[in-house]
């Protein structure tokens, strides 16, 4: 899965590069990890590092959404 995002205002495509859904009585639990791209799908580590907690959380959420 990706989709795109923005990273310090920086267009990115965000890639989702693991994904497990866990069922647990009413509600589900999605565990993912992800990589952050250039526009062109090639891996940022630079853009990576720009990340800060609320933009991960964000990002999971949004993962979450989508599942």
């Amino acid at each position: 899965m990706q989709f795109e995002y923005r990273v310090a205002g920086i267009p990115a495509i965000i890639n989702v590069t693991d994904l497990g859904v866990r069922q647990s009585g009413m509600y589900n639990t999605v565990k993912s990890e992800f990589e952050v791209c250039d526009r062109r799908g090639r891996r940022a580590q630079w853009l990576e590092r720009k990340l800060d907690d609320d933009m991960i959380a964000e990002i999971k959420h949004e993962i979450a959404e989508r599942v």
